[in-house]
């Protein structure tokens, strides 16, 4: 959803945070994906508002999904989702102070 948000409501707007916060917490905070799921669940409370983020161009990105159809061998289906991961989450640089942010808030209300 990060890589290609869709029509502007507040359900895909929802979605790019919820996915951009994931994508800080795995990226750069190495936080378990066990966790960054009830991360998740907690940050789509239907009470929190969420601002459109102006998505980044398409062409800011070196990978796209479809890069990752056809790899040879799991480790290399590992390597290459890491590398998407990390390269979606750099396209939104613009953002991620706001992103970090919320993750951040949410990490400290979750302890």
């Amino acid at each position: 959803m990060a890589q290609h948000p869709s029509d502007i409501s507040r359900a895909s707007i929802q979605s790019v945070w919820v996915h951009l916060v994931a994508l800080y917490l795995t990226i750069e905070k190495e936080i378990p994906s066990k966790f960054v799921s009830k991360v998740m669940a907690k940050i789509t409370n239907p009470n929190l508002k969420f601002e459109w983020l102006i998505p980044p161009n398409l062409n800011s990105y070196n990978i796209t999904a479809n890069d990752l159809t056809n790899p040879e061998t799991s480790e290399e289906y590992t390597k290459l989702a890491r590398e998407w991961a990390e390269d979606v989450w750099n396209a939104w640089s613009e953002h991620q102070p706001k992103i970090r942010q919320l993750a951040n808030k949410t990490l400290e209300e979750m302890k």
